[in-house]
């Protein structure tokens, strides 16, 4: 592999790794990340030969995030991006051989490989923004998918040209998403990146109807009788839906303040033009906004960027502690901060003080993280 810098790609087979959790110290993050290791026999490997930076990695990250995605062409995408403050690596798991590979990368590079997979050069920034509760917006995904069906059905069948959809319809469309959990479909996808919402009670037509009505409020759509009209705004949105459609989400987990921190945020690109999907801040809200390239790379970048260091867990274990333990920790703590400094920094927005390891200001809410 000749000098494993930034950009090398390393295969191992997961029983070193798995023999790595065995006999070492990990800390929270890592225990989670532990969960996809199942098979620890065998374990005989030599250890010597894998590399400082992903041992560090695998066994003290500081951030895991999932990532999953859906191209026009359904094709589907899934791996974990593990970071430190000081390394990075995309990380994905073949159980057809037992094998792990783990690339070296950066988040300039990150963003630049769904850039280039999205098309974001392409897109058109508009006005669009909507805000609304998660029901909502969970609803108007489910009409999306409505309309789908209805124009594979008249592809497929030759059936009259019909958009006509009511509230029982919607019902169905979650129903389905349930019970298939097929990603293809905007709910489903949703669902995955924001989920579960199983305390909505998704099922339930007044859940449903509430959804539809709060919709209409939004002049979206209009409800008569449980039949679903469109206005001219709900249309040109809708129409959107149809096109072709790439949909990726992050899911990030973190330490901030000794808490464990779930981030989601999901992009959708229909034809020119790009929008990103997040949850409102302690509210029962999601914001849709279109975006162009510049601020999609600076909100995967920052979703990606490292938070506290987590708590460390000593396992105890029947064998002596390793070399590879022993070097590890003192690595770790050549590295640890001196408790002389003081662990804060302050907001190049506002001036509000905020911990070194801050991705957002706790005062004026703007992304701390650099490129």
């Amino acid at each position: 592999l000749g000098d494993k810098n930034m950009g090398s790609i390393l295969k191992y087979d997961n029983n070193e790794i798995s023999k790595l959790y065995k006999e070492n110290s990990y800390n929270k993050l890592a225990q989670i990340l532990k969960r996809t290791y199942k098979d620890e026999s065998k374990l005989s490997s030599d250890l010597a030969d894998v590399d400082e930076t992903i041992k560090k990695l695998m066994l003290y990250p500081f951030s895991l995030s999932y990532i999953t995605g859906v191209t026009y062409e359904d094709n589907l995408i899934f791996t974990t991006v593990i970071s430190r403050l000081d390394s990075l690596g995309f990380y994905f798991q073949n159980t057809d051989n037992n094998e792990s590979t783990i690339k070296l990368t950066s988040p300039d590079e990150i963003s630049s490989y769904f850039s280039d997979l999205f098309t974001a050069d392409e897109t058109i920034e508009t006005s669009t923004q909507l805000t609304m509760s998660t029901l909502g917006f969970l609803c108007l995904m489910a009409i999306g998918d409505a309309l789908k069906r209805k124009y594979l059905e008249q592809l497929l069948f030759h059936v009259p040209d019909s958009y006509e959809v009511d509230a029982s319809e919607i019902k169905d469309v979650f129903e389905f998403s349930f019970e298939s959990k097929d990603i293809r479909w905007f709910l489903p996808f949703i669902t995955e990146a924001f989920g579960p919402f199983d305390n909505l009670s998704l099922g339930d037509i007044k859940n449903i109807e509430k959804g539809l009505k709060e919709l209409e409020n939004l002049e979206i759509l209009k409800l008569l009788n449980q039949k679903i009209q469109f206005t001219d705004t709900g249309y040109r949105l809708l129409g959107l839906m149809l096109e072709k459609r790439n949909m990726l989400s992050f899911r990030s987990l973190f330490f901030e303040n000794n808490q464990l921190v779930q981030m989601p945020i999901a992009f959708i690109k229909y034809d020119k033009i790009l929008y990103y999907i997040m949850p409102v801040a302690d509210e029962d809200k999601v914001v849709l906004k279109s975006i162009n390239k510049e601020k999609f790379c600076e909100l995967i970048e920052m979703v990606i960027a490292p938070g506290d260091e987590p708590e460390i867990i000593i396992k105890e274990v029947k064998e002596p502690v390793s070399d590879i333990e022993t070097k590890l920790n003192e690595t770790d703590k050549s590295e640890a901060p001196d408790d002389k400094h003081v662990d804060t920094k302050f907001c190049r927005y506002c001036g509000a003080k905020v911990k070194v390891s801050a991705k957002f200001c706790t005062s004026c809410g703007k992304s701390l993280v650099s490129k």
